[in-house]
């Protein structure tokens, strides 16, 4: 399964709203707002590659985003243990 991370440029006061939307989306997994060149900055993950160029394709097409880059990931690291607090071991 494909996993990325898409950096998105919104337009001003719209980072919000943006983020709201994305947490609609199932392919979404997390979402963060942040601070920098990018207002928000998603992990997706899909079937396919082809699901994954829809995707990128649906999210540019939203009105309150300017700008999109997409970050294919080759390899993650898995969390070994979740303690009870929260923290995880690696």
């Amino acid at each position: 399964m494909p996993e990325a991370l898409v950096c998105m440029k919104t337009n001003q006061n719209s980072a919000k709203k943006v983020l709201q939307e994305l947490k609609n989306c199932a392919e979404v997994k997390e979402a963060f707002s942040v601070i920098g060149e990018y207002d928000i900055i998603a992990k997706v993950e899909t079937a396919t590659f082809e699901d994954l160029i829809k995707l990128d394709q649906c999210i540019k097409e939203q009105a309150n985003v300017r700008e999109i880059l997409s970050i294919l990931l080759l390899e993650t690291k898995k969390s070994v243990q979740e303690q009870e607090d929260g923290s995880i071991l690696v």
